[in-house]
């Protein structure tokens, strides 16, 4: 089947997004590998996330006491922290997996695709991507790591000193920053699809409110689950301010995620503001057509009901002021209130609790 027409039999005009293609939805590697199989899991897939997490801190702490020459016990507060962010990641990515999949099948009937096409951008929306993932897990390992021992104090001091020891202490943060850079390019990706499929919808439907919102949620959660990915560093590890890798990745980070986000937010609002411009040029049009139509009947040009067009234009004018009134913006009433509530109000007290415990000199 040639994928390169998305324009169905209906005579939607759509041209095909790169990829709505069988090569990349049908691509098996690694990491889908590992989403899919915690799918067949008996249990539910946070547990595995939680042995995972447990594991990581095991691994992290005998190599922090293997570094240090320190005991194995009492576990580390970083340690701990570092297993959280993987097996948070981890759980954030198959969370986000699952949350695309039931989206996708609620916009659905505005993108009007074969059942096989329809198959292959599911495929393709909830997969990611092994190598570019890596790529970015890279990059964000040397930014992290660069930053650290450029920028960090004593850093430089400590490996001229004891280079074995500050090679092991670096594969803790190495492999933590890596996850993090794997879980940033798969967020950001998702938000970057989820933008196109709003581009490539046959007709949005601004009456049908399930179908228009069906990626809102989901891209608020996706905002969402990356500042909670940094709320236990910030609130519980004081070293973290100091890391200038930690500070490095997290704003990083968090640029690239709210860019996504931003792009998305601004697809949809222009794919929705665009839907709302056609309905009201067609009103208007047939606002255009009943006055011809009077000024045909008052010059004695042509025997139309008066009283008739007086009502279809009232009519038109209730629709006009109706679709006038509806909103291009892709969110449900109060999701922006309830986001900055329960996200970003807990981290204004926490700002403040710690500006009052400076200023009182505690």
């Amino acid at each position: 089947m040639d994928v390169s027409d998305l324009t169905d039999q209906a005579g939607a005009p759509a041209a095909p997004p790169e990829f709505l293609s069988p090569a990349a939805a049908s691509r098996c590697d690694w990491l889908n590998s590992l989403l899919r199989w915690m799918d067949r899991l008996p249990g539910p897939y946070l547990l595995f996330c939680l042995g995972v997490g447990l594991a990581a801190v095991i691994l992290f702490q005998a190599l922090l006491a293997l570094s240090t020459g320190g005991p194995f016990w009492p576990l580390n507060l970083d340690t701990i922290l570092n297993g959280y962010v993987i097996a948070y990641s981890l759980a954030l990515m198959q969370y986000v997996r699952h949350g695309s999949r039931q989206a996708l099948a609620a916009f659905a009937p505005a993108l009007h695709l074969e059942p096989e096409r329809f198959r292959w951008l599911e495929a393709e929306l909830t997969a990611t991507p092994t190598l570019p993932a890596l790529a970015c897990a890279l990059l964000t390992m040397i930014a992290a790591l660069t930053g650290n021992y450029l920028l960090g104090s004593g850093q430089v001091a400590l490996f001229a000193q004891a280079p074995g020891a500050v090679i092991l202490a670096a594969i803790v943060p190495s492999l933590t920053f890596g996850v993090v850079g794997i879980l940033m390019y798969d967020l950001a990706r998702k938000l970057w699809l989820i933008g196109r499929i709003y581009s490539y919808a046959d007709r949005l439907d601004l009456f049908n409110h399930r179908s228009l919102y069906a990626f809102s949620g989901l891209t608020a959660r996706i905002l969402a689950g990356w500042l909670l990915l940094s709320y236990p560093n910030a609130l519980l590890s004081p070293a973290a301010w100091r890391s200038p890798a930690w500070l490095i990745v997290t704003g990083l980070g968090l640029l690239v995620i709210i860019i996504a986000f931003c792009y998305t937010l601004l697809h949809m609002h222009a794919a929705m503001e665009a839907e709302k411009e056609r309905l009201q040029s067609g009103v208007l049009n047939r606002l255009q057509g009943i006055f011809t139509q009077m000024h045909e009947a008052v010059d004695g040009q042509a025997d139309h009901d008066l009283g008739r067009l007086k009502q279809v234009m009232d009519a038109l004018q209730v629709e006009r002021s109706v679709i006038a009134g509806l909103s291009t913006w892709p969110w449900q009433a109060g999701t922006l209130a309830g986001f900055t509530s329960v996200i970003l109000l807990p981290l204004l007290i926490w700002l403040a609790q710690t500006w009052i415990k400076k200023l009182l000199g505690f």
